[in-house]
């Protein structure tokens, strides 16, 4: 059996180096299957909506591999599991996520990983996303690595509290169990691979308006002048710089749903306008405050938005806007430390049909270097 071709998206728990996804070939191996990373796209601090820009971005590696793990659930527990409505629009993603890359190559197999935090809700009752990967992997005829669910028949449900399980709150400590979560998965993967299931034809949707036909806008080439590139061991991005200029988006028919940006230690705050309402969001990650790095790879989630058959209009920008915004809450985001200067966009993700995308060096609306700002009321997402 020639080596598994295979393509990884997720959070942080993905990205670390030794994880469970560097430990996963051995334990494949055990099974007498043999895997070949051909390419790890997971980005930290990030949920299912970078994972359909990833894809989007790479539909040729799709066309090559024959295994796409998706491993979101436990970054997307704290973003989409707060209400209906975000439970709906993660549902549309995720499911948006496996039609692409079905579409894109039609034999590929699918394998959701569920890992999970050391708090939440499922640690005493269902967490509704865990369910949800389970009803899409019954739907789409998937192997599916339950991790937390097998930590817990293993060792009990007070697994997630017992020494050496978790490194932090939401990392799986290295290497023991790490190397465990990645047994795991290859004994889900390789019961599954035993049944020979034939490939069956890709079923209907189970929510028509799943994010498959989703978009991606790459503001650089409306604005060339203001392009920056940042480049290491794990990315190469190019950014429009909209520190002191704005995106101006308009999109028929659907919707703006996440944004892509590179984190500075100058980062500012972005402000989405939508239509007449403005967000504020903050941007800075954990790993920027001190800085540890010099630059993170970094998403923003913008609010759900009701169908709206008309023209929306967006716009993104680094300049305080004249209303007072509300605050709309970014996972694990901090208020800025330092003046801010730049605001580096890469993409941003959207439904519908895009009419218009123009870059403008508004007039600002405040000075750009400030770092405090009064306290709006905050919405979730």
């Amino acid at each position: 059996m020639q080596p598994l071709r295979t393509i990884a998206i997720g959070g942080s728990n993905t990205v670390m180096k030794p994880g469970w996804l560097t430990a996963l070939p051995g334990a494949l191996a055990a099974h007498g299957i043999a895997m070949d990373l051909q390419a790890n796209l997971a980005v930290g601090n990030t949920t299912i909506q970078m994972g359909l820009m990833k894809l989007l971005e790479n539909t040729d590696l799709l066309a090559g591999a024959d295994l796409l793990i998706i491993e979101y659930t436990l970054n997307d527990t704290t973003v989409f599991a707060r209400s209906v409505a975000t439970f709906e629009a993660w549902t549309r993603s995720f499911e948006g996520a496996i039609r692409i890359a079905r579409q894109a190559n039609p034999d590929i197999i699918v394998l959701p990983v569920i890992l999970a935090a050391r708090a939440g809700q499922h640690r005493n009752s269902i967490n509704v996303l865990h369910g949800g990967v389970h009803y899409l992997a019954h739907h789409y005829d998937l192997p599916l690595a339950d991790v937390n669910t097998a930590l817990v028949q293993r060792f009990g449900r007070d697994v997630h509290d017992m020494p050496g399980v978790y490194g932090d709150a939401a990392h799986y400590q290295r290497p023991v169990l790490t190397t465990l979560c990645a047994e795991i998965v290859a004994d889900r993967l390789a019961a599954w691979l035993a049944t020979r299931n034939p490939r069956r034809p890709l079923p209907d949707p189970v929510d028509p308006q799943n994010h498959q036909a989703a978009s991606i806008l790459r503001p650089q080439p409306v604005a060339p002048s203001q392009v920056m590139s940042f480049r290491n061991h794990l990315y190469s991005e190019q950014a429009v710089d909209l520190g002191r200029a704005t995106l101006h988006l308009e999109i028929e028919g659907g919707a703006l749903l996440a944004a892509r940006y590179v984190c500075t230690p100058d980062i500012a705050r972005c402000y989405l306008g939508i239509d007449d309402d403005w967000f504020e969001l903050n941007t800075l990650q954990p790993g920027m405050v001190q800085p540890k790095y010099r630059f993170l790879v970094s998403m923003l989630t913008a609010p759900v938005q009701p169908p709206e058959a008309g023209v929306r209009r967006y716009a993104l920008t680094g300049m305080r806007p004249e209303a007072t915004p509300a605050i709309l809450r970014q996972t694990g985001t901090r208020m800025p430390v330092r003046p801010e200067v730049t605001l580096p966009l890469c993409a941003v993700l959207h439904t519908g049909r895009l009419i218009s995308a123009e870059v403008r060096e508004d007039a600002p609306r405040t000075a750009p270097d400030r770092v405090d700002a009064p306290e709006p009321t905050a919405v979730a997402p």
